[in-house]
């Protein structure tokens, strides 16, 4: 379990997804949903589901692909960050017993708005 006091000054790592040659292609449609792993060195892994909908208000696109998807990365991963940096994790339903946080299109529409 998260020591939820060091989360501030935690080393986190997150998984960025496979675009391209070895994973998926740029073209091809995000799921609705989306799980990356997170790990706060020390302390273990964070399951983080990114909702289709964050990647679209960020990129602009009705129907994000995974090249949308690599586009606003950074944005994403900087919002993941905040959220698990801020405790917004919850072990309740996630796989492995691992603590667990969801991005959603309302967590990143404020970056959204000040990016234009």
């Amino acid at each position: 379990m998260l020591d939820f006091a060091s989360l501030r000054t935690a080393i986190i790592l997150l998984d960025r997804p496979l675009v391209g040659l070895d994973g998926h292609r740029v073209n091809d449609r995000l799921p609705a949903k989306l799980r990356v792993r997170a790990t706060v060195v020390g302390q273990g892994p964070v399951a983080c589901t990114i909702a289709a909908d964050a990647v679209r208000v960020l990129a602009g696109r009705e129907r994000p692909t995974f090249g949308d998807l690599e586009a606003v990365w950074q944005t994403l991963a900087t919002s993941i960050d905040g959220k698990i940096r801020a405790g917004e994790v919850s072990a309740r339903g996630q796989p492995h017993g691992w603590a667990g946080m969801d991005l959603t299109s309302e967590d990143v529409a404020h970056q959204a708005a000040h990016a234009r």
